[in-house]
């Protein structure tokens, strides 16, 4: 993962478990927990891929098709959820791996952004 794909408020996976990125540079990325600000190495973190469970709790709901929200909608050809492809409008496809690149491209969009409250 580079730091230029990554902006506040992406998901991902720190040494403290699923977080919210708190602020990004070139070297390294902050999160927050319970109030305390800490600082990671880019190689500390692992992108969230994406998978059905993500999806729902992102709020995309399934349809017989594959999973939906908001004019996007992740194909599921095999309705086994395990080779999801983003499509985007009038059949323009794209694979998405991780949820940021998800959060990232919804914002792109929709101009708001895409969050989950995280599992405490």
């Amino acid at each position: 993962m580079e730091a230029n794909e990554l902006k506040i408020g992406n998901l991902i996976n720190s040494p403290y478990g699923v977080s919210t990125i708190y602020g990004v540079n070139k070297d390294c990325i902050q999160i927050e927990i319970v109030e305390t600000i800490y600082d990671f190495d880019l190689d500390e973190i692992n992108p969230i891929p994406i998978t059905e469970e993500w999806l729902l709790d992102l709020g995309f709901t399934r349809q017989p098709w594959g999973l939906t929200k908001d004019g996007l909608l992740f194909k599921d050809p095999k309705l086994d959820c395990k080779n999801l492809v983003l499509e985007i409008g009038n059949g323009h496809r794209t694979q998405i791996k991780y949820i940021h690149e998800l959060q990232n491209l919804y914002f792109a969009l929709t101009g708001e952004e895409l969050e989950i409250k995280l599992k405490t």
